[in-house]
């Protein structure tokens, strides 16, 4: 054997014992699962998983700094009374779940809950409950300005008003511009004012709830899709996108001027001010704080593993945040 067949004879050697020795391509590769990442909470914040089943939240809301409700769109609703430490299921009449997007309640000890089809109300506290249908038209949320006038929004038959403290609604207005696709936001300040975003639009009435006028926020991107709004007074009104582009008025809601971008992962947000300064908003997997009627803000909580629905705050001292995956954060 020549010294060229030889070569060729150990090239061949070696593609046979290395083709039978290499994995087969049918078999999946190993894949180590990464770490659960750090959150990352500012002093006096804590995290708190409400029920162990639970991986979803839609709203978190204190009618005192004791008594609070935390629910779910498909899971239920549950109740605190030690201030967000240990959770307990609140169930309706009939003993089904009690599902809601959106909490509001009144001084006077009533709370409402609100889901795609009806308003649900207590005044005991979650040991019963009124239910309230609204033909299965989507209720996207409620809000009242004092105990006995209310707002509730839907994507397709626009805003109902209550005067009687939710025993009765009647729709006052539709919604320009509105579609299905888009889900709106209410906020009130006393009877008499109150401002719904959705879209880029700001739908708002300036003391009297039967004139309502339609604005929009600058064009800063296309499909920016306003998710929450908070007014700390007639004049001064706050509103955020789900991709946090933050807006502020001085005029009512007349015309907003961009303030800044919030946040780095699209997610839901939320605004809740403690005064004229104090303010929270919360995007994705972060909550910023501002300290000069957001001038400037600062990220006080960061989460790892999970983003941030809503948030509330009872005073400066009593704060909460509901997560997707079933916790709540706890200011105290």
């Amino acid at each position: 054997m020549n010294n060229l067949s030889k070569v060729f004879l150990t090239i061949l050697v070696f593609i046979q014992i290395t083709s039978c020795t290499k994995p087969k391509t049918n078999e999946p590769a190993l894949i180590t699962p990464e770490p659960p990442k750090p959150d990352t909470l500012s002093s006096g914040w804590s995290k708190i998983k409400v029920n162990e089943s639970l991986l979803s939240s839609s709203d978190v809301f204190f009618t005192s700094n004791t008594t609070g409700y935390f629910s779910t769109s498909s899971n239920g609703t549950f109740k605190s009374v030690d201030g967000g430490n240990t959770w307990n299921q609140i169930y309706k009449a009939n003993g089904d779940k009690l599902n809601a997007i959106n909490i509001a309640a009144t001084n006077d000890g009533k709370t409402f809950f609100c889901n795609s089809s009806a308003i649900f109300k207590t005044i005991d506290f979650g040991t019963t409950i009124t239910e309230y249908p609204f033909g299965g038209i989507g209720v996207s949320d409620v809000f009242f300005g004092d105990n006995n006038t209310g707002l509730s929004s839907t994507s397709t038959a626009g805003l109902f008003l209550t005067t009687n403290g939710g025993n009765s609604w009647n729709n006052i207005s539709a919604l320009p511009e509105i579609n299905s696709n888009l889900f709106s936001t209410i906020f009130m300040l006393g009877n008499s004012n109150a401002w719904v975003c959705y879209g880029n639009k700001i739908y708002h009435s300036n003391g009297n709830l039967s004139s309502f006028k339609l604005d929009s926020v600058p064009n800063v991107i296309s499909n920016i899709g306003l998710i929450s709004i908070f007014a700390t007074s007639t004049s001064v009104v706050y509103t955020c996108s789900y991709s946090g582009y933050l807006f502020k008025s001085v005029d009512g809601g007349n015309t907003f001027t961009f303030l800044t971008k919030l946040g780095v992962t699209n997610g839901f947000s939320d605004i809740h001010f403690i005064d004229s300064n104090t303010g929270y908003i919360s995007v994705g997997n972060r909550v910023y704080k501002t300290n000069n009627a957001g001038n400037t803000w600062n990220v006080i909580i960061a989460l790892g593993n999970t983003s941030i629905i809503e948030i509330h705050f009872t005073d400066a001292a009593h704060g909460w945040a509901c997560c997707a995956d079933g916790t709540v954060l706890k200011l105290n």
